[in-house]
């Protein structure tokens, strides 16, 4: 088994009282590091490219942060915690470093939007699952919640997917999505629940994208205990099933961000979306501030 890749410098530094971070852009950014050295700004929005938008009351990133706070504020200077949770009222994961909703923004955001070309999405599905003539119109909805049924279970349970894109014909894919935590466990592991809201689908016209870093910058993957380490494992720069991943009711493809934003030329924030995945990996190796 390959060794975990370090994270972060040791030892652990100390909470930080507060102190800005340069972003992709140049542009300064607000925040403070935890006691594990993670940085995390006082506004979720000051990580989105298109942050006006990201901040918008309607928009389902601000509904998304309103839902409920998030655990991990302990780990902040007292200091820091005031302000890490003076915009929203509490403090939630999409303001830290480690999460990917930032990033499923980000990415999948634009192609929530009437009239947004869907070239890159398309290109992105058929790099995973094979050319089709996919569809010209989705509808992508962003941490989009339905109701499942489990085999033995009487009652519903209902998941929530980072990122949902249908079409009319059948067609349905699903995006599952972490940046540097592990997928949670529950009831069902995630990846049987996500698949389940394919269910009764065209399979030739459906599946399941697992979005994470490359090995060499998701500890998870090398971690024989976590969720994603029993489905997957690192197959040089990039993912293989493991049996119980191949045993996935439905048609399961692991993809990188690091292969996503090599596509940024097609996509809606072209470069911009290129110079920010840079910008996210350079702090997973200790970056420039």
């Amino acid at each position: 088994m390959p060794r975990p890749p370090q994270r972060r410098l040791a030892p652990a530094p100390e909470p930080s009282r507060g102190g800005p971070l340069t972003g992709w852009l140049g542009q300064r950014l607000s925040g403070a590091r935890d006691s594990r050295g993670v940085y995390a700004v006082d506004r979720y929005y000051d990580l989105a490219i298109d942050s006006a938008a990201a901040a918008e009351p309607s928009s389902r990133f601000h509904e998304h942060v309103m839902r409920r706070p998030s655990r991990g504020l302990e780990r902040f200077a007292p200091e820091a915690q005031e302000r890490l949770k003076a915009h929203l009222g509490h403090f939630h994961q999409a303001q830290s470093l480690d999460s990917a909703d930032a990033l499923v923004w980000n990415f999948f955001a634009p192609f929530s939007r009437p009239r947004t070309g869907a070239r890159w999405l398309n290109e992105i599905l058929a790099a995973a699952f094979g050319p089709q003539d996919y569809p010209k119109d989705w509808m992508v909805r962003l941490w989009h919640r339905e109701e499942v049924t489990l085999p033995g279970m009487p009652a519903t349970i209902e998941v929530e997917a980072p990122v949902t894109a249908a079409s009319s014909g059948g067609w349905k894919y699903v995006v599952a999505a972490q940046w540097q935590d592990d997928f949670p466990e529950g009831v069902a592991d995630p990846f049987s629940l996500h698949v389940r809201q394919l269910a009764g689908e065209d399979s030739a016209r459906q599946g399941l994208m697992v979005v994470v870093p490359s090995p060499a910058h998701y500890p998870p993957a090398h971690d024989a205990g976590s969720v994603f380490s029993q489905f997957f494992g690192p197959h040089a720069d990039g993912y293989l099933p493991t049996s119980a991943g191949r045993a996935l009711a439905a048609p399961v493809r692991v993809v990188t961000w690091e292969s996503l934003g090599e596509r940024a030329d097609v996509h809606p924030h072209g470069v911009e979306l290129r110079a920010m995945t840079a910008w996210r990996l350079a702090q997973l190796s200790g970056g420039p501030p």
